[in-house]
């Protein structure tokens, strides 16, 4: 057990949160300094990892005209763009408590973050799967390259 682990064993008793090894999963806990404020730089993690999936999201919702947006977007009817929507603002909703909690920072509110955001991580993780597998498979489909870059002249 590294001593990140066993620094972690004593907050996690201490506010009851989620296991090392499932943050480890989902938010790649191990370059963390475990002589620094370990829930500090777990929130930075987990704020790290809702804004790259916010910034996949946005290219669904809102695409810039590149080749990536222009052909992902094309996979998502509007309903899978309102649920795409949803998982958004959660993870908006998460970012901003995470910037809150930056300005005024204190272990019992990055524990609380912590818990509430692993929660609602866990609880969208599966939609969030399914989303990129679909943005995945629409790559290995066969396309044409004029229908795709047609609109470009």
């Amino acid at each position: 057990m590294s001593d990140l682990q066993k620094n972690y064993l004593e907050l996690q008793k201490k506010y009851a949160l989620p296991s090392f090894e499932e943050l480890h999963r989902s938010f790649e806990l191990s370059s963390i300094d475990a002589a620094g404020n370990i829930l500090r730089e777990i929130c930075k993690k987990m704020d790290s990892k809702f804004d790259e999936i916010i910034n996949l999201l946005q290219g669904i919702l809102q695409p810039e005209t590149t080749i990536r947006d222009l052909h992902e977007c094309r996979v998502f009817t509007e309903k899978n763009k309102t649920q795409a929507f949803s998982l958004y603002r959660k993870l908006m909703a998460l970012r901003r408590e995470a910037s809150l909690l930056s300005l005024d920072s204190e272990e019992k509110k990055e524990a609380a973050y912590i818990n509430a955001s692993f929660v609602e991580w866990q609880g969208m993780k599966q939609q969030l799967q399914d989303i990129v597998i679909k943005i995945r498979d629409s790559w290995k489909k066969e396309i044409s390259v004029k229908e795709e870059l047609g609109y470009l002249g």
